[in-house]
C-alpha cells in the first residue's frame, strides 16, 4: 500500500470542506500510521504477564528508513522493573514504505498495571518520528516456561524437511487446560495468514493443570529452507483464557 498517497487523500477528504483554494495538504515525509497491537493478533492493546502482543503498523519515510526502535516501559520505572526495547533493521532499513508486523514476548515478571508503549522510526537524515499509547498488562491465568525446540539437538532452534521437530514446554494453568495447539503459519501479503503446519491437543474431557508437554511436528516441504518462520504455542483452557507465545524458528 502506498501508505504517504493513502493519508494525502485521508486529510483531503477530512479538511476539504474548510480548506480554501490557497491551502494546500501535505502529507508528512516521516510518519507511522494504522498502529494496532494487542494479545495474539488482537488490537485491544491489553496482555497477560507472559503473553504475546502483536505490533503492526504501516511507516515511511521520504529519506529512507535507518531503523524502528520499539519501547515498553513504566513511566515511573525503578531499576529491576522488567521493560523491553529492540532496534529492528532487517528488511526496513532503506525502504520508504513498509508493512511493519513483530511479535513481543511480555516477561511473567512485568508487573500488572499500565505500560508506556513506544514505537519510533528513524530515517537515514537522523529525523525521528514517535507513537505513544499505553498498553495495560493483566495477570496471567496461564504459565508456559522452559519452552526448547530442535531437531538435531533439543534446543538448536532449527527445523529440517522431511524430520521432526521435538517441542518441550511445561504448561501451568489455573484452571484446567482445554487445549493445546502448535502451529507454524505464515502472514502473506495480499493474502493473510497461511497455516502451513498445525497440531492440536485436546484435553476437555480431562481436569488437567499441569502439563510437561514433549510433543513432535513433522516438518514438510510446505514450508521453505533458509527462512525464518514463527512457531506458536497457543494455550487455552476451559474458562476461554487464552495464552499465545511465538518463537523464531529457522529451517533448513
Amino acid at each position: 500500500m502506498n501508505y504517504k498517497k493513502y493519508l494525502s487523500i485521508l486529510i483531503l477528504a477530512i479538511t476539504l470542506g474548510a480548506c480554501t483554494k490557497e491551502e494546500i495538504i501535505i502529507a508528512p515525509a516521516l510518519g507511522i500510521i494504522n498502529l494496532e497491537f494487542g494479545s495474539g493478533h488482537s488490537t485491544d492493546k491489553t496482555i497477560k504477564q507472559g503473553g504475546n502482543i502483536h505490533i503492526g503498523a504501516g511507516i515511511f519515510a521520504d529519506e529512507k528508513i535507518k531503523n524502528i526502535l520499539v519501547e515498553i516501559y513504566l513511566k515511573d520505572s525503578v531499576k529491576g522493573d522488567w521493560k523491553f526495547k529492540e532496534i529492528f533493521t532487517e528488511k526496513y532499513t532503506g525502504a520508504k514504505e513498509v508493512n511493519f508486523h513483530k511479535h513481543v514476548d511480555i516477561s511473567y515478571d512485568a508487573k500488572v498495571t499500565d505500560y508506556i508503549f513506544s514505537i519510533t522510526v528513524e530515517d537515514e537524515k537522523g529525523k525521528k518520528k514517535t507513537r505513544e499509547d499505553v498498553l495495560k498488562v493483566t495477570p496471567y491465568s496461564i504459565l508456559v516456561k522452559d519452552v526448547k525446540y530442535g531437531t538435531a539437538s533439543e534446543n538448536d532452534k532449527i527445523a529440517i524437511i522431511g524430520k521432526d521437530l521435538n517441542i518441550k514446554a511445561l504448561i501451568k494453568s489455573k484452571n484446567a487446560i482445554k487445549n493445546i495447539q502448535l502451529l507454524i503459519p505464515e502472514f502473506v501479503e495480499g493474502e493473510g495468514w497461511k497455516y502451513h503446519i498445525e497440531k492440536e491437543l485436546n484435553y476437555s474431557d480431562k481436569d488437567i493443570k499441569e502439563i510437561s508437554l514433549n510433543e513432535k511436528l513433522t516438518i514438510t516441504d510446505k514450508l521453505k529452507s533458509n527462512k525464518t518462520y514463527d512457531l506458536y504455542i497457543i494455550v487455552e483452557d476451559k474458562n476461554k483464557e487464552k495464552v499465545v507465545l511465538s518463537y523464531p524458528l529457522t529451517v533448513k
